[in-house]
């Protein structure tokens, strides 16, 4: 008598797709009469002959395939070839027959059957498919890893920065194929050496001792060393060092990241050297525009750790399951952190593109109805979030102005998000109307308003507004002010009326469509200025 067989690891009553590749139905039902007395709910589809295998196969995913091994026309080992050339080997397949030979048996095995089942011994068959079922989750799993365990070694192989594992003891257990070309030493030559093999002499043993101190209390330790390369020259690299902790929460590995920042160290004592010299020789507004350009050089030197640390985290997030919650939190505090400073570096760097004359406009016409509607869409959650009303009015509904599209999006984000940080309550409305000068467009919110005091500054750099109004400063203090060069570039101008308590209503002015050829480019920086100080 068969028993009641509950499906792999997890206990249950198996469910199954079963394709039957049998030419006897009275066969059919005595497999599906013992699988369903042992617990299992069957879903069968059978197969007669090779083109309904072959149409069952295309249709529909199956768990499970049992053959006969005598058929008209072709054999179970004939059976096991399709499923191979169909990509369908991973599929279970248990032999059923009651004239398979030994021989034949024994074959389809080593071809790759899961099992093979004599037909007057059929309660062995629930057994022997839970084995195969399992033994498929385990070979998948497996695979999942195997896959997980590529994609990792393949993304710090092709990493461009040098990566380099070694043990508690700082053996070396592993290097990408960067660290290659930064230090010029195979992975043969350095696998069981240590770091020390790169000494340049430049630093002292406080140094080094300052270093292990730190990893070795589990926190990561940033900061510039001086290496040899094999060749003999020396060269300075940017090096981040990471502890690995294993399941037991003890420090097993240490991954270091390795960038080569001696270009950039000898570039930026040329630039300071000029700056200086500059400095000495230039007035206030020619040392300001050198500024704008050494920012515009440098921001995007500094993108490549960046992204490289949220590269990493996030790779760690996602793929180490064997993280504890402190551990995880860790994580994503590096995470939020480098994100933070990527962000003060892409306004910095937007900043001082804008102030070099290096953005240039792409005017089109521009729709401000769905120009609204798109910037609402992606502000909706945190609206959402913060229970605030949204509305946007344009009269007419079919009002455009003649400007460049991605920059007028940019303008309304970055004063829509400024409105969302002060406003607690109430609502946020944009709207636009024509003027005699051309499209006048704001921003409206119902926060806490902005002092007396500090209208006059809220679109200088760095300069925080509304700090006396809640207590804190928040934001770069960059948002407002590469939105009003975004406007004056387009030759309008911005301007911000507030209530303290009440809310804030910035405004700005760009050129509408019957303007479009009465501003020329090389003017709209004069009529920028012109506008902003007669306001």
């Amino acid at each position: 008598m068969s028993q009641r067989v509950p499906n792999g690891r997890n206990g249950r009553i198996g469910k199954l797709r079963v394709l039957f590749v049998e030419d006897q139905a009275a066969d059919v039902e005595l497999c599906l009469r013992e699988l369903r007395h042992a617990g299992f709910e069957v879903l069968a589809d059978v197969a007669r002959n090779r083109v309904e295998f072959l149409e069952h196969l295309g249709r529909n995913a199956h768990d499970l395939v049992l053959c006969d091994y005598n058929l008209p026309g072709w054999t179970g080992l004939d059976v096991l070839e399709a499923l191979r050339q169909h990509g369908k080997e991973n599929i279970p397949f248990i032999l059923v027959s009651g004239s398979v030979g030994e021989e034949a048996a024994v074959e389809l095995v080593r071809q790759g059957a899961s099992d093979f089942i004599i037909k007057d011994r059929m309660a062995r068959l629930p057994l022997a498919i839970c084995r195969a079922l399992e033994e498929k989750a385990l070979r998948e799993e497996r695979q999942r890893a195997e896959e997980a365990l590529r994609l990792r070694t393949k993304a710090l192989e092709s990493a461009a920065n040098a990566v380099v594992i070694t043990d508690r003891e700082g053996r070396i257990t592993w290097v990408n194929p960067a660290f290659t070309r930064l230090t010029g030493y195979s992975a043969a030559e350095v696998l069981g050496q240590t770091p020390r093999l790169l000494k340049s002499g430049k630093h002292d043993a406080a140094f080094f001792r300052s270093l292990w101190n730190t990893i070795l209390a589990g926190e990561v330790w940033q900061g510039e060393i001086v290496n040899r390369r094999k060749d003999g020259t020396l060269y300075t690299e940017e090096q981040t060092i990471t502890p690995m902790l294993n399941e037991r929460g003890e420090i097993s590995h240490f991954i270091s990241i390795k960038q080569d920042a001696t270009e950039r160290k000898l570039a930026e004592q040329e630039r300071l050297r000029a700056l200086q010299l500059e400095a000495e020789n230039v007035a206030l507004t020619r040392a300001d525009q050198m500024k704008s350009e050494f920012l515009a050089d440098m921001s995007h030197e500094f993108r490549t750790p960046l992204n490289s640390i949220l590269g990493f985290s996030e790779l760690l997030l996602e793929t180490c399951q064997n993280l504890n919650a402190k551990q995880q939190e860790d994580l994503r505090l590096v995470y939020q952190s480098a994100q933070n400073l990527l962000n003060l570096v892409n306004d910095s760097l937007d900043l001082a593109r804008i102030e070099a004359g290096h953005v240039k406009l792409e005017r089109t016409r521009v729709p401000l109805k769905d120009t609204f509607a798109r910037i609402l869409d992606v502000f909706a959650p945190r609206l959402q979030q913060s229970n605030l009303r949204a509305a946007a009015e344009v009269h007419p509904p079919e009002l455009a102005v003649h400007a460049d599209s991605r920059r007028v999006e940019q303008i309304l984000t970055n004063l829509v998000g400024n409105a969302l940080k002060f406003t607690g309550r109430g609502a946020i409305t944009l709207s636009a109307r024509p003027v005699e000068a051309g499209v006048q467009v704001s921003v409206q919110d119902t926060g806490v308003g902005i002092p007396v005091e500090d209208l006059p500054h809220v679109f200088d750099k760095f300069y925080q507004a509304r700090k006396h109004a809640n207590g804190i400063a928040r934001g770069t203090g960059l948002g407002l002010a590469i939105t009003r060069q975004l406007v004056e570039l387009h030759g309008g101008r911005i301007w911000a009326h507030s209530v303290l308590g009440k809310g804030t209503t910035v405004f700005f002015l760009l050129p509408g469509e019957e303007s479009a050829h009465r501003v020329a480019p090389k003017e709209a920086r004069r009529v920028a200025s012109a506008h902003r100080a007669g306001s």
